[in-house]
């Protein structure tokens, strides 16, 4: 049976990532270390325990049988020290200290940005370490601490996180006044002024599926754009007819509705966080905050 009595954790970080990325090549690259090193620590790794880990043969490390078995040891392992840690972030009781956020830019420089001025003034020893993306991030994986999140309406977080939903998030096509004005979007034009077109996004995208849809489906597209941000710029500057969430586009004054909501689907809006924090109160009150403030609009 082989033995986890490792005085070296960073031995198994590396032999994880040696297993998870395939090659030692790509798990330098993902450590940050040399190749020599990966190759070297592994040796002397698979000499303490007394058998080899890897079959070497391929242009892709596999798992001998010994190596499985350290695998399933070193996993086991691993979710220990996760759990360990969120047990402690948990248990925190100060109302201090960093909180990690995830959201969507366009609700921080549309909506927020006002909010956390204000509440950094009431708690000024909490710290916000804030990243800006749509993209799907693992709480499960301590990579954030709070997260804002829009998800197809109707459905339900992991059940391993915490949350609340805390609004809609309803869509419609804008464009500027002048742009309209100046250009047709019937699919029969009966006059001489140029088609409108759409402003667009990637076609690996929800919205990019949205647009063609649509009953405007028949327009072109002028660019392809990758955030609400650059879209809201797009139509201000009269590129075009850009979808955008109705809480952006209809602040706007310089902005008409082209297509209504009715047209795309709406999302819901929830504060998420894990299980594990509930007892962290910086968490608590950064995740009140949020919802109080998303609420309130």
């Amino acid at each position: 049976m082989l033995s986890l009595q490792l005085e070296n954790w960073s031995d198994l970080q590396i032999f994880l990532s040696v297993v998870r990325t395939g090659t030692m090549r790509a798990a330098s690259q993902e450590l940050g270390v040399s190749h020599s090193t990966i190759s070297r620590r592994i040796d002397l790794l698979e000499t303490e325990i007394g058998t080899k880990l890897f079959d070497r043969r391929g242009r892709t490390l596999s798992l001998l049988p010994p190596g499985e078995e350290f695998l399933d040891r070193v996993t086991a392992a691993e979710e220990q020290i996760r759990l360990g840690k969120r047990e402690i972030l948990g248990v925190d009781q100060k109302s201090e200290g960093v909180v990690r956020i995830s959201l969507p830019s366009q609700f921080l420089f549309e909506l927020l940005a006002q909010d956390f001025a204000t509440f950094l003034k009431g708690y000024p020893k909490i710290k916000f370490d804030i990243t800006c993306t749509s993209e799907t991030v693992s709480l499960n994986e301590n990579d954030v601490d709070v997260v804002l999140r829009t998800v197809p309406k109707g459905n339900l977080p992991d059940l391993d996180l915490f949350g609340k939903k805390v609004s809609i998030v309803e869509f419609a096509a804008y464009a500027s006044k002048d742009y309209l004005s100046a250009h047709n979007t019937e699919k029969q034009a009966k006059t001489q002024t140029p088609f409108a077109n759409w402003v667009g996004w990637h076609d690996d995208t929800r919205i990019a599926q949205w647009m063609k849809d649509s009953s405007l489906g028949h327009l072109t597209t002028y660019a392809k754009l990758e955030s609400f941000s650059m879209h809201l710029a797009a139509a201000k500057a009269g590129l075009g007819v850009s979808i955008l969430p109705c809480f952006i586009g209809d602040r706007e004054p310089s902005l008409v509705t082209v297509l209504d909501k009715n047209e795309f689907p709406t999302k819901d809006l929830w504060v998420l966080y894990h299980r594990d924090l509930k007892g962290s109160a910086r968490v608590k009150l950064v995740k009140d905050f949020l919802i109080q403030s998303i609420s309130s609009k």
